[in-house]
């Protein structure tokens, strides 16, 4: 188990209605995909047409696509530190993973409450992210230090920062590609950890 960082892809018409009606956040994240997925088997024909199952309801906004999420393992607070220097929030567009994001309502999702980030947050992110270079980062992996700033998952690397690094650097080209499809479609995105 761990707190692993997922990034769920979403319009500016779905972030402000699910700011406005936070209670469809659990089904826009998860009820969704599973609808998706026994729709496809045609299983729900039989069962509407058998047993007078009800039709789901529509999605909130458009179907899942691939793509439209991405999870970031454990490697979320070690990518921020390597990308800001810090382990707290920062002033940097880098600072874009523990940044000061709206929450969405009251509900719980996993480990606290869910994020609501805005499509600019998300662009500048990805344009900072387009001056990142991995070699600097990679220099930056210092077990002692991110153990002394409390970096969730820090000392599990001790004595292997490159096997850090390249953790890190994997759930990064994830998130890359992420970003960047969120950003060219104007979307922005709900983030939590579970």
């Amino acid at each position: 188990m761990g707190m692993t960082y997922v990034l769920r892809r979403a319009t500016p018409n779905q972030l402000a209605l699910l700011r406005t009606r936070p209670m469809l956040l659990e089904r826009f994240l998860f009820d969704e995909p599973r609808e998706a997925a026994v729709e496809a088997t045609g299983l729900m024909d039989h069962l509407r047409a058998n047993f007078r199952f009800s039709a789901r309801p529509e999605p909130i906004g458009s179907p899942r696509e691939d793509g439209d999420e991405v999870a970031l393992d454990k490697s979320w607070h070690l990518m921020h530190f390597l990308l800001t220097g810090s382990g707290d929030e920062t002033d940097s567009a880098t600072s874009f993973l523990l940044g000061d994001w709206p929450e969405i309502g009251d509900v719980e999702i996993g480990w606290g409450r869910a994020w609501a980030i805005d499509a600019d947050g998300v662009r500048r992110f990805h344009q900072a992210l387009g001056e990142v270079d991995e070699i600097e980062l990679c220099a930056r992996f210092d077990t002692a230090e991110m153990m002394a700033q409390d970096i969730y998952l820090a000392d599990a690397f001790e004595g292997d920062e490159r096997g850090g690094c390249n953790y890190v650097l994997f759930h990064l080209a994830t998130l890359r590609t992420f970003v960047a499809e969120a950003s060219e479609r104007g979307c922005g995105a709900i983030g939590y950890l579970t």
